[in-house]
Order: structure tokens, then sequence, then C-alpha cells
């Protein structure tokens, strides 16, 4: 009898520490893999769908809608990454909002040729083109940062990203889903 009790307290020590190690592991994994969990939930209870600039943009699975502190602005952002990339919408201050796309696309082509590291990208939506200004800056080649800013006269929003050039494609491609 008395070896019995001995087992059993052996199992339950056994089992106690395995559960500790087991809520270890997933403090670890909550802490390093949170933001894509909660990316991956997200998309799992909302669909691929986000709102950006009142309209639907359609996001892959790391993206999910974020939460602006700022007034009629929207993001999205992308989880895990560090930084956090995100893409934001602001609305479009008075005056700037352009009368056609010919408009939109000459000043945007005027504010590029008088910025030395900047250029022109023409993004095209299911509706209507986005002029884009795209900027790089960095103290290297190593640690360069790319400034993407959109405007098109269709959208009462100012669209745009900063973040590194090998992840600036998968913004844009997100920018073109544009509703």
């Amino acid at each position: 009898m008395g070896n019995r009790g001995g087992q059993r307290s052996k199992r339950r020590g056994a089992s106690i520490t395995i559960l500790i190690v087991i809520l270890i592991c997933s403090i670890f994994v909550g802490v390093r893999y949170g933001e894509y969990l909660a990316a991956v939930l997200w998309h799992w209870s909302k669909g691929p769908y986000a709102q950006l600039a009142h309209r639907k943009v359609k996001l892959p699975i790391y993206w999910y809608q974020g939460t602006s502190d700022k007034y009629d602005s929207s993001k999205v952002v992308r989880g895990g990454s560090v930084p956090n990339l995100e893409i934001n919408s602001d609305p479009v201050m008075p005056g700037e909002l352009r009368d056609s796309d010919e408009d939109e696309l000459k000043a945007t082509q005027a504010l590029v040729a008088s910025e030395k590291s900047s250029s022109l990208v023409v993004l095209k939506t299911a509706a209507f083109p986005l002029y884009c200004r795209r900027e790089t800056s960095g103290i290297s080649e190593a640690v360069l940062v790319v400034n993407l800013t959109c405007h098109s006269p269709h959208l009462r929003y100012m669209l745009s990203y900063i973040g590194p050039p090998k992840e600036e494609i998968e913004a844009e491609s997100i920018i073109s889903t544009l509703e």
C-alpha cells in the first residue's frame, strides 16, 4: 500500500511538471507568435476583407484591420512584423483633392520632379488609378525605408505605407485591391 501512494505521488509530480512546461511553452509561443495568431483569428472570424478609406481591401493572411487613433482614419496592419507594417488612410486636406486623373497625375509628377529621391508609381485598382509618390531614405543600403503616398481624385483619402522595400510590393498589392 505504501508503495502505491509513492507511485501516485510521483505521477502527480510528473503531471504537474508537464503542465508547467506546457504553460511556459504556451506563454513563449503566445508572446512570440501572438500577432500572427491574432491575424489568423481575425481572418477566420471576419474573412479576408477590411475597410481602408471607407472601401474594401482584400488582405493576405497575416494582415488584419488595425485601430486608428485619429478621427476618420483607418489602417491595416501586418501581424508579427517588427516594427509593425501598416497601410494608413487619412482624409485629404481641403484643397488637396484634384478634379481629374490628369490633374492628379500632373501634380504628382511635379512633386516627384522636385525631389531627388522620389519616383512615380501608378497603382491600378478595379475602379480607378492611384497616383503615388515613392520616396526612399536611409542611412545605408542595408537600412532603407520606403514611403509610398497615394492620391486619387476619386478618393477623399490619402493612402500611405512606410516600411522596408521588400514589403512594399505586398503593400502595393493590397492597395491595388481597393474597391
